[in-house]
Parts: C-alpha cells; structure tokens; sequence
C-alpha cells in the first residue's frame, strides 16, 4: 500500500533536497558546492535543471511505453562520465540547453499527460532532484496523476533516495557494474558498486 504524505511533509522534503544541493551530497560524489550560490560541481548543474528533451518516448522497456509512450524527461548533465554513453552529447555538455525551475517543468509535466502519456520517465533525474520534486509536487497540485518513473543510473545517495518518498512511484536503476573496478574504469566512479 502506497503510503499517503501530507502536504506540509512533502515541502519539508523538499526544503531538505535543496539543503543537499546547498553542500552538493545529491549523489555519492559529494562534491559539496553550493548550487544554490551558483556553483557547480561534478555534474556541472547549478539550481535550475537543464532540459534536452521532453516528449513521449517509445524506445523504454514495454511495460513504460504501454499504448501511449512515456512522457520522457531527458535532463542534461550526469553525475557518471560513462565512456559507452549513448547520451553523452547531452550528458557530458550540459551547456546551452534551457533551464527548468520546478514551476517551468511542471507545466512541462501536464503537458505530456495531455500529450496521453502513460507515465511521467524522469531519465538521469540524480544531479536535479530538487527541481524535479518541486515540479511533481506543483503539477499533482495541478493534477497530474500520471506515475512518476525515477530512471536512474543507480548512482544515488540513500538520503536522496529516502526523501523521494512520496514524490515517485517507480524507480527504474540501470545498474551497470557489480564491481568497483569496472565503474571507475568506465564510469570514472571507484565505488559504484558499494553505492548501488
């Protein structure tokens, strides 16, 4: 049974999110800049998320797609440098790309479920989880009621992951290594493993 937050607690988990963007510990980098002063670690996103692409989506696994795609939200940036990324124009530049405060991406949210998507795919969310929790937080206020998929490449910290809570319905971890010495290899993490 889905557990039900008030409204109240789910802003407090908000407010912690950016309380982990103001000391960047979002994932298990830690590169402990100040997003919200502007700075800019690892993943190179201050405290707006860049967007590359919003649309439906036909290319993830079937029981996402369904019969009428997935709302995919593919943010720029990454917290992983995989040397085989099929994204890496966007995952390794994150330049240039528009930036989405949580009210712009929650407009953005109601109109791919208007668009009849069967779900809400949040791809590489990790480096702007703040952001993407203020937004579902809006658009369900809004009405949304489409599922919130949390696509991630299992790099995540296990604080971020608990406040999440309450904002996401299903979360979808690409694990891509079993041991260490692979992910900093090919993913220039020494611990990606312990961490997933």
């Amino acid at each position: 049974m889905k557990r039900q937050f008030k409204e109240k607690d789910l802003l407090a988990k908000i407010d912690l999110a950016w309380e982990l963007a103001s000391a960047c510990r979002l994932c298990p980098r830690e590169c402990g800049v100040n997003r919200i002063q502007g700075e800019t670690g690892f993943c190179k996103i201050r405290d707006a998320a860049p967007l590359a692409h919003s649309g439906i989506h036909w290319g993830e696994e079937p029981v996402l797609s369904g019969c009428g795609g997935a709302g995919a939200i593919f943010f720029a940036g990454c917290n992983l440098h995989c040397v085989y990324c099929q994204n890496y124009q966007i995952s390794q530049s994150p330049e240039g790309y528009p930036l989405f405060s949580g009210e712009r991406l929650a407009e953005e949210l109601l109109r791919l479920q208007g668009l009849g998507a069967q779900n809400i795919d949040f791809v590489s969310p990790t480096h702007v989880a703040p952001v993407m929790m203020e937004a579902v937080f809006l658009a369900r206020k809004q009405g949304l009621k489409l599922p919130i998929v949390y696509n991630t490449n299992a790099y995540d910290s296990l604080k971020l992951l608990r406040l999440l809570e309450g904002f996401v319905d299903v979360y979808l971890p690409d694990l891509k290594y079993f041991g260490n010495k692979e992910g900093a290899m090919f993913s220039g993490v020494p611990d990606y493993a312990d961490r997933a």
